[in-house]
């Protein structure tokens, strides 16, 4: 089987059982599997958002919770520059050091490729392939990852376009997988944060971001917990001066 044939077979089976909500998790794990990576986890992207689909394992999940914590990393400039980027340790430490630390100290993954999903100007996330090796293994084929990347995006475009158009409220099954809807609360901790402190959108984020990585936490769990009230949103004043 080429690989386009071992791919299908790897994640249609899986996503048989999982149902379409979770079809992103079906394709990760078919990732680890035909490209023999330890974990793999995907994002949609855009200018001010960033969306977890699904993963392979919770590990990779908690990956990518903290490149969105920290606000940057290589599925950031895989999607911005649209090309693979392959990060072994050394490059991590040297170009994204707060990830390369929160990596090493929170998960077992030393490096990572990410790859854009899609073409140029139709691109919509990215795929982020992990290793526990400080090094992607000599055998490993970027050339064969990016099939399998845009065999993904291929995949969850079909998916997306069985959707409704008339129903504004509809989309792909996918868009609301457990990720996602956890995701969504850091958007409601901005807007109450914007609300509440006069802040603008990216300025509200940033002092989002700067409270989550000072006390250790993914920003979802901060998000969340200004948005139910355990924490007053008067904090983040704390981290302007």
């Amino acid at each position: 089987m080429d690989i386009a044939e071992q791919f299908r077979a790897a994640w249609a089976p899986d996503a048989a059982r999982t149902g379409p909500d979770l079809l992103p998790v079906a394709l990760a794990r078919a990732c680890t599997a035909v490209l023999a990576v330890d974990a793999a986890g995907m994002s949609l992207l855009g200018s001010d958002d960033r969306v977890p689909l699904g993963a392979s394992e919770p590990a990779a999940s908690r990956a990518e919770q903290w490149q969105f914590t920290v606000g940057e990393g290589p599925c950031f400039a895989a999607f911005e520059h649209a090309e693979p980027v392959v990060a072994e340790e050394a490059s991590l430490r040297a170009r994204w050091p707060a990830l390369h630390d929160e990596l090493r100290r929170r998960t077992r993954f030393r490096s990572i490729v990410a790859l854009p999903l899609g073409l140029g100007e139709l691109r919509i996330g990215a795929l982020d392939l992990y290793s526990t090796g400080p090094r992607f293994a000599a055998s490993f084929e970027v050339a064969a990852a990016q099939v399998v990347a845009g065999l993904v995006h291929e995949q969850l475009l079909l998916t997306a376009a069985g959707v409704d158009p008339d129903d504004p409220s509809a989309g792909p099954a996918w868009q609301d997988a457990p990720g996602a809807r956890h995701r969504r609360g850091v958007w409601a901790a901005v807007g109450l944060s914007c609300a509440v402190l006069g802040l603008r959108g990216t300025d509200a984020l940033a002092l989002l971001r700067a409270r989550a990585y000072g006390s250790g936490q993914p920003l979802e769990e901060v998000a969340e917990a200004i948005v139910t009230g355990r924490v007053p949103v008067e904090v983040l004043r704390e981290r302007t001066g």
